[in-house]
């Protein structure tokens, strides 16, 4: 569904089930992804009786592309007005890598707190890398904005490696260079400095053994400075959702069933 915003309209997927005061599981994708990253965990989710929402990221997929004065705070904004919107007050978050700093921030500054939080393959910050890449910022107004306007098929990437040519090549040619630069300045202003033992939620932290994008200290980090987290590392790489399918959904249903 499209649903239109001050900033531009923003793709979402709402799906319920017949247990109408149950949790909603949202769902956030990583940088240069979309909702379609999540399509594995539709079913599963509204089996247990959970309601499953997903949607595509400001940037990303079918969702508005950035000006050049989009920040970080828009993520927030997004989540938050769509929870109004669609009167959705008990929730979980559900990110990997942008979508789990995404979660994490949106879970530190929101006032109606998620009953709980997976992170996938992510991170409290981002590298010296991308804070380098993030000043070419500048000359992104003079970047043409083309881009494929649909959604990945991430099928075609399954079982690739963190540096994959053509899986990025995918990424960038959808989201667009000039959003994509964009989309990496506004990551420069992630909060890193807050203290991020104030999070009560129950916390887990998956990381992947072989991740080089966000390696196993970045959620080691995250485990030690969360008050209620645990810690599960499973033998894959940073594309967790598309090369541990089986394993993401049976941690993240085992997860669920402790809550319904």
């Amino acid at each position: 569904m499209i649903w239109t915003t001050s900033n531009g309209p923003i793709y979402y997927e709402y799906y319920t089930t017949q247990i109408k005061d149950a949790p909603t599981v949202v769902y956030l994708h990583g940088l240069g992804g979309d909702c379609r990253a999540w399509d594995f965990m539709k079913n599963p989710t509204l089996n247990t009786g959970y309601h499953f929402l997903t949607l595509d990221l400001p940037g990303h997929g079918i969702s508005y592309r950035p000006d050049n004065n989009f920040n970080f705070t828009q993520f927030f904004t997004t989540i938050n007005t769509l929870l109004d919107e669609q009167k959705i007050k008990r929730y979980i978050l559900v990110g990997h890598c942008l979508g789990g700093i995404v979660a994490l921030h949106y879970t530190y500054n929101s006032r109606i707190k998620p009953e709980s939080m997976i992170l996938l393959n992510s991170s409290d910050s981002i590298s010296s890398l991308v804070k380098i890449l993030a000043k070419i910022k500048i000359v992104t107004n003079i970047i043409p904005d083309f881009r494929y306007k649909n959604h990945i098929k991430h099928s075609k990437y399954m079982n690739t490696g963190d540096i994959n040519i053509k899986r990025l090549f995918s990424d960038v040619s959808h989201v667009g260079l000039r959003s994509y630069l964009r989309l990496m300045a506004s990551l420069t202003y992630v909060f890193s400095t807050h203290d991020l033992s104030i999070i009560k939620i129950p916390t887990l932290v998956i990381g992947g053994k072989y991740d080089k994008i966000f390696p196993l200290n970045n959620q080691k980090y995250i485990y030690d400075k969360l008050s209620k987290a645990s810690l599960k590392i499973i033998d894959t790489n940073h594309v967790s959702v598309l090369n541990a399918q089986d394993k993401v959904c049976k941690i993240i249903l085992n997860w669920l069933s402790k809550d319904l």
